[in-house]
């Protein structure tokens, strides 16, 4: 975006420039003109030239019927079309690219699931599985390092700015009701003999 508004500022200076440029010596030649002693007909001409760049070639394709003042149309149009030179050309005179520069740096993560050398199997799921259901009611849990059905690292160094590759794990997960088994007033998961 910052390119683009540089681009589009440097274009919009051209154009105010060059008008600027093109009135004051529209000013100064017609000033020039009336003070001297010339034809009517040749001020007339030189005149219509500072119109613009379609009247100055107009006006010099008109000298080739009736000469009044062939030099001070020409003057006129070879001006109109240098000056035209840098409207048409600013764009490409300074040209604004973004730098993409890729820097590989290390920041710290809280670990949002443990990596694939972890035992799963030391885990104590039966705990595990009777504690989830209460976790939903405690308030003030966050879900930062969730997304859907991904566990994804969550950055703790926030001082870059830029793309970053963070470990992520998507879970499915198949839920099914486990066979006599009833949960009590608490919550605890319970076969029918009452054991948790």
């Amino acid at each position: 975006m910052l390119t683009a508004a540089l681009s589009a500022s440097l274009q919009a200076f051209y154009t105010l420039y060059t008008a600027l440029l093109v009135y004051l010596t529209q000013r100064v030649s017609l000033s020039r003109r009336l003070s001297q002693r010339q034809m009517l007909t040749a001020i007339h001409d030189v005149t219509g030239a500072w119109g613009g760049l379609g009247a100055a070639l107009a006006g010099l394709w008109q000298q080739t019927k009736v000469v009044a003042s062939p030099l001070g149309v020409l003057s006129v149009t070879a001006y109109l079309l240098n000056i035209s030179v840098p409207h048409i050309t600013s764009s490409s005179i300074i040209q604004f690219q973004t730098l993409n520069n890729t820097v590989t740096a290390s920041s710290l993560t809280a670990v949002g699931w443990p990596d694939s050398s972890v035992n799963y199997n030391g885990f104590n799921w039966a705990t595990i599985s009777s504690l989830a259901p209460s976790i939903e009611s405690f308030s003030g849990l966050g879900n930062a390092g969730l997304a859907n059905g991904t566990v994804y690292d969550v950055l703790l160094d926030n001082t870059g700015i830029g793309n970053v590759r963070v470990n992520a794990t998507s879970i499915n997960a198949d839920c099914a009701l486990v066979a006599g088994m009833v949960y009590d007033a608490a919550g605890w998961l319970r076969d029918q003999n009452g054991d948790l």
